[in-house]
């Protein structure tokens, strides 16, 4: 089952209301970035050419990425 665009819970819904029961369910990818072997809780740094995916995925232009943004001074 592929869902290109959800809400809270969707699949889970959709399957219950069919009778259908999830034994399990793994997110594959986000958006345009492939989670490959990352174990769920875990997070890694995105590779320029996916972020780069991410950009045009949110119709950003090159370079606008907050990712690309210095971090604001510290307070204080």
């Amino acid at each position: 089952m592929t869902l290109h665009e959800g809400k809270s819970r969707q699949i889970r819904r959709m399957c219950r209301a069919t009778g259908l029961q999830i034994v399990k369910l793994r997110r594959l990818a986000i958006g345009p970035v492939e989670l490959g072997t990352l174990n769920p809780r875990c997070v890694r740094a995105l590779s320029p050419d996916e972020l780069l995916a991410l950009d045009r995925c949110l119709g950003l232009e090159a370079g606008d990425s907050a990712a690309d943004e210095e971090p604001p001074p510290p307070a204080g």
